[in-house]
């Protein structure tokens, strides 16, 4: 819950930021500077926090035994 508040938040700056650009160079500093890099980091947190509740997945798991007999199935079929 508060990720996604502080994601809002963030991408609201980041929206106001983008519109001051149109009235300098100072907001795109500020945007390269401050609210790029706290996107980038929330994006990798959202990709860990994603990867491991796909392991939780039962699905997930599932589609790896798919490919793994799969791939064993060809390995014998080519021996």
């Amino acid at each position: 819950m508060f990720v996604g508040f502080l994601s809002g938040l963030i991408v609201m700056g980041a929206l106001l930021s983008i519109l001051l650009v149109l009235l300098g160079v100072m907001a795109l500093r500020v945007f390269v500077r401050y609210i790029l890099p706290i996107l980038l980091i929330l994006l990798i947190i959202r990709l860990i926090i994603s990867g491991i509740v796909l392991l939780f997945n039962p699905h997930f798991w599932l589609f790896i035994a798919v490919v793994a007999f799969v791939l064993w199935i060809l390995g014998k079929i080519r021996n």
